[in-house]
C-alpha cells in the first residue's frame, strides 16, 4: 500500500489527545453511606472492572477513529499491476485524431468533440507541472514543442475537423523529437484518442522503443449511411473542341442500405451540364457514365455533385482539363520533299502545319511544337539527335520514318530510344496485322473487316525493342516483324516505321490506314496531365515551365473563395514543381495566376480514405502495439467520468481513502454506543 499525500501521516500524533484525556478525566463520587459494605463489596468490585473495559474499549474506537481519518487524507493506494513507472522527466503527448473520419457520431455524439473532452481529462489527472504535448494532423508548428497544461488546454479547444491525414509511425517519430533535450530521448508517454482507421496504421514502420509507451482512447461511432464519389475519368485522355466526352464516375456505398434512383449532377464552368441518377446495393460500388461535349475552348473546371447526409465532405468531386486549340507539327524533309503529310494537315482546322529542310533546321521552333516528324533524313546527327532528346523530355512526340534501309545511318540515333536496329529485309511483303487491341487504337475504328487489303512493303529495317520502357508493336508483317513501334521516352512519345514512305517502297501514303494512324499520332501528342489531385502535405504538382524567370512568382487561387497561396516551387528546365503542402486546406478547383493572369487550373479533392469504415477494435489495435514489444494501456469508456476514473486508477492504482472513512464512521458510532452503555 501507497499513499498519495504521505505527510499527512505525521498527524497520527492525534491519538495522544484521546489518550491523555483517558489517563487524566477523574470522575467525582457522591459519598453514600451504608450501614455495612459487606454485601456490596463483590458487586463494587466487578462493577469496576467492568467500567475500565468499556473505558479502554471507548479509547480505541476513537484512537482507530483518528488513524482511519489521517489514513484518509493520505490517500492510500493499491498500485495497479501494469502501471507505468513515472520519471521526472516524463513527457506526455497527445494525439488528437481530428481527420474527417472523427466527424461521425458516437454514443456521446460527435466523436471529434468527444475526443476533445478526453484529451482535457487526459490533462485534469496529471499535476499541472507535467510537461504536454499536442500532435493533431495539421501538424501545427505551433503545437512542436513542450506545454503547459494551461497552453494545452487552450490548444485543444482549437482544434478542427481537418482533411490531412498522417501515418501512426510520424505519430511516435514526431512525439520523440519532442520530448529531444541535449541530444537525448526521454521517457515519453503517447495517449492515442482516435477511431484507428485501418489506412493509416503502418505497422511496417512501427518499430519497439523501450522510451515509449502508449495509452490507448479508441473512439467507437455508430453505424452511419454514406455515399461518396470516389474518382473520377474519361474513356479518352485527349480533349478536343466538339468532342463527345464520356466522363466515367465512380460511385461508392458505403452502408448498409441499398439507394434507389440518387440524382447526381455535373457542373461544366459553373454551369449545369448533365443530370443523371442511379441506383445502388448496400456495401457495393458502381460506375456511372455523364455524357456531354466540349462546346468551348480553353480551361474546363468542373464538378460532380450528390445529396447525401450526414457524412457530406465526400459529396462533391473536382477535375478539370484543358481543350487546346491547334495541334503544332512540325515536318523536317530529307533530300526527296513529299506532299502527303502537307495534304493531311494543312487544311485541316485542328492543326497548325510547318516544314523545313534538314539542311536549315532552325532548333529554335522545336518548343513551341507538339509533334515532329522526321521524313526520310538520310542521317540524323548528334546535335539533331540532342535537340529531339530535349523535344522528347518536355513531352513532345516525334515520328521517325527512314529514307532508306540502311542501319549504320540510324543505328545511334534509335538506340536512344531504346530501339535496336537489325538487317534490312528486301523481301516483299506486307501489313498483315494491326494491333487493336493497343490503346493507340482505340475507338479508331468502328470494325476492322476480316481479310482487309492492307498496305504492301518492299523493303524494311529490322526494329527490336530493347531496354525496360513499354513497346507497343502497332503494325506487323507476315512474317511477324514490327512495321510501327511506339514507345514512351521520357514524358514524351516515340513512334519508330521501319520501312521508308516513297513510292517504290510502299503504298501506305495512298492508303485509307495512313489517314487514321497520323491522326492518332497527333491528338495523342497533346500534353494531358492529371485530371484531379488529393490533399495531403506530400502532394506536388508538375507544370510545363513556359519560360518564366527564377525570381516569377506562381500563385494558387480559390476559384470560388478567391482565397490564395504561393506555394514552394522548383523550377526545372521543361516544368515546375508546385508544392502547396500545409496551405492547402480545402478542397477546389484553384486557378494557376502568373504576373497576374490566369495560366490554367487545378483540381484538389479530399482524401476518400477516410470513407471507408474500417476499423480496427480496441482489443486490435492493443495487440498491435503489444506484439512490436511496446508498453501499451487500453482505457474504453462511453463517458468522461468512466475514463476519468480509469485514468486516476491507472495513475494513483486502486484508491482506499473512501473505505477508511466508512471505517471511521463505524468505529464513532461504536464509541457512541458505548458511551450509552457506560451511562446505563
Amino acid at each position: 500500500m501507497n499513499f498519495l499525500y504521505p505527510t499527512f501521516l505525521f498527524s497520527l500524533g492525534l491519538i495522544a489527545i484521546p489518550i491523555i484525556i483517558h489517563f487524566f478525566h477523574f470522575r467525582r463520587y457522591k459519598t453514600v453511606y451504608f450501614s455495612s459494605l459487606q454485601f456490596l463489596f463483590n458487586v463494587a468490585k466487578e462493577t469496576r472492572s467492568r467500567n475500565r473495559l468499556k473505558h479502554l474499549l471507548v479509547l480505541l474506537a476513537r484512537i482507530l477513529t483518528i488513524i482511519c481519518l489521517v489514513f484518509a487524507f493520505s490517500q492510500p493506494f493499491i498500485p495497479a499491476k501494469n502501471q507505468i513507472a513515472k520519471e521526472k522527466a516524463e513527457t506526455i503527448a497527445i494525439y488528437i485524431d481530428n481527420s474527417f473520419s472523427m466527424n461521425a457520431d458516437g454514443t456521446n455524439g460527435n466523436l471529434l468533440e468527444e475526443a476533445k473532452n478526453k484529451a482535457l481529462e487526459i490533462i485534469s489527472t496529471y499535476p499541472t507541472s507535467t510537461n504536454f504535448a499536442l500532435i493533431t494532423n495539421d501538424l501545427e508548428p505551433k503545437h512542436q514543442h513542450s506545454l503547459n497544461s494551461d497552453q494545452l488546454t487552450d490548444y485543444i479547444s482549437a482544434v478542427r475537423s481537418s482533411p490531412r491525414t498522417i501515418k501512426l509511425s510520424d505519430i511516435m517519430l514526431r512525439t520523440k523529437e519532442i520530448s529531444k533535450t541535449n541530444n537525448e530521448y526521454n521517457p515519453v508517454r503517447i495517449c492515442l484518442v482516435s477511431d484507428f482507421q485501418k489506412h493509416y496504421i503502418d505497422l511496417e514502420n512501427v518499430t519497439s522503443d523501450s522510451t515509449l509507451s502508449v495509452m490507448l482512447f479508441p473512439s467507437v461511432s455508430l453505424p452511419a449511411k454514406n455515399l461518396s464519389i470516389d474518382s473520377c475519368w474519361f474513356e479518352y485522355p485527349e480533349h478536343n473542341i466538339n468532342q463527345q466526352e464520356k466522363l466515367q464516375v465512380k460511385i461508392v456505398n458505403h452502408s448498409a442500405e441499398s439507394y434507389q434512383n440518387i440524382p447526381v449532377k455535373l457542373y461544366v464552368n459553373d454551369s449545369v451540364k448533365t443530370m443523371s441518377s442511379f441506383s445502388i446495393e448496400a456495401n457495393t460500388s458502381q460506375n456511372i457514365t455523364l455524357a456531354y461535349s466540349n462546346i468551348n475552348k480553353g480551361t474546363i473546371r468542373g464538378k460532380i455533385e450528390l445529396t447525401d447526409y450526414p457524412i457530406t465532405y465526400d459529396n462533391t468531386f473536382y477535375f478539370n482539363y484543358d481543350v487546346t486549340d491547334k495541334i503544332k507539327i512540325l515536318v523536317i524533309n530529307g533530300n526527296n520533299k513529299t506532299n502527303y503529310f502537307n495534304n493531311l494537315f494543312e487544311q485541316d482546322s485542328l492543326f497548325t502545319f510547318a516544314e523545313m529542310s534538314d539542311k536549315n533546321i532552325n532548333f529554335q521552333t522545336f518548343s513551341s511544337n507538339q509533334v515532329i516528324i522526321l521524313n526520310g533524313l538520310t542521317n540524323i546527327s548528334s546535335g539533331l539527335q540532342q535537340e529531339l532528346n530535349t523535344f522528347s523530355e518536355k513531352g513532345g512526340s516525334i515520328v521517325f520514318i527512314p529514307q532508306n534501309t540502311n542501319k549504320e545511318n540510324y543505328k545511334i540515333f534509335l538506340n536512344s530510344f531504346g530501339i535496336n536496329v537489325g538487317l534490312s529485309d528486301s523481301t516483299k511483303s506486307q501489313i498483315t496485322t494491326i494491333n487493336d487491341k493497343s490503346p493507340f487504337f482505340k475507338n479508331v475504328f468502328q470494325k476492322i473487316e476480316d481479310n482487309p487489303q492492307l498496305p504492301s512493303i518492299n523493303k524494311t529495317l529490322i526494329l527490336k525493342a530493347s531496354g525496360k520502357n513499354r513497346f507497343d508493336e502497332l503494325l506487323l508483317s507476315r512474317n511477324g516483324n514490327p512495321l510501327l513501334l511506339s514507345t514512351e521516352q521520357n514524358k514524351g512519345k516515340i513512334y519508330a516505321f521501319a520501312f521508308p514512305f516513297d513510292e517504290k517502297s510502299t503504298n501506305f501514303t495512298v492508303h485509307p490506314l495512313f489517314v487514321p494512324i497520323f491522326y492518332r499520332i497527333s491528338t495523342l501528342s497533346k500534353i494531358t496531365p492529371e485530371i484531379c489531385y488529393v490533399i495531403s502535405p506530400d502532394v506536388s504538382v508538375n507544370i510545363q515551365n513556359t519560360g518564366t524567370e527564377t525570381e516569377d512568382i506562381i500563385e494558387l487561387k480559390n476559384h470560388k473563395t478567391g482565397e490564395s497561396f504561393i506555394p514552394s516551387q522548383i523550377k526545372g528546365n521543361s516544368e515546375i514543381t508546385l508544392l502547396p503542402g500545409n496551405q492547402l486546406i480545402n478542397d477546389g478547383l484553384y486557378d494557376i495566376f502568373f504576373k497576374g493572369n490566369s495560366v490554367t487550373s487545378l483540381s484538389f479533392n479530399y482524401n476518400r480514405k477516410e470513407s471507408l469504415a474500417d476499423y480496427y477494435s480496441p482489443e486490435e489495435i492493443q495487440k498491435i502495439f503489444e506484439g512490436k514489444g511496446i508498453k501499451t494501456e487500453l482505457f474504453i469508456g462511453n463517458n468522461n467520468e468512466t475514463i476519468s476514473a480509469q485514468l486516476k486508477q491507472n495513475e494513483q492504482g486502486n484508491p482506499l481513502w473512501k473505505y477508511f472513512i466508512l471505517l471511521a464512521m463505524l468505529f464513532i458510532a461504536a464509541e457512541i454506543a458505548l458511551i450509552k452503555l457506560l451511562k446505563n
